[in-house]
């Protein structure tokens, strides 16, 4: 059985978190395209909390490394021109938020595919940027 965690950024013990979002996964909806970025919704989801101190909403009972590393790995991957599209969107609904960093230097994106929105992220001022493709299916 898995516990509760932590806040991954700022240690806040799990039993402060707040509910944001309750547990809705189906397995038999889970296909290769589960993982996948640019798809139709199934509008499942692990149990997400939002840390009090702060803000970060997150999943407090995460899968195994191990089980998410299979997932990820037989992902299908869809890098069509939809990509340059869906990375406009990212950067708007994240600009906001980048107006409110003091500081722009690390960066790690998981789930890159081809880079573009790291591409953005660097012309917004980000010095160190990772990116980490975990779909084989490029």
């Amino acid at each position: 059985m898995r516990f509760p965690r932590p806040c991954p950024v700022c240690n806040t013990p799990a039993e402060e978190a707040m509910l944001f979002l309750e547990e809705s996964i189906d397995q038999a909806l889970l296909s290769g395209f589960s993982y996948a970025s640019r798809k139709e919704p199934e509008y499942m989801c692990h149990r997400l909390v939002r840390c009090p101190s702060c803000e970060l909403i997150y999943a407090s009972n995460p899968p195994e490394q191990a089980e998410l590393a299979q997932a990820y790995h037989i992902a299908e991957y869809d890098s069509s021109e939809e990509a340059n599209d869906a990375v406009q969107c990212y950067i708007t609904a994240i600009l906001p938020i980048l107006a409110k960093l003091k500081t722009k230097t690390s960066v790690l994106e998981i789930g890159s595919g081809t880079g573009v929105f790291l591409e953005l992220l660097k012309n917004e001022g980000f010095t160190e940027l990772v990116g980490v493709e975990p779909s084989s299916a490029q």
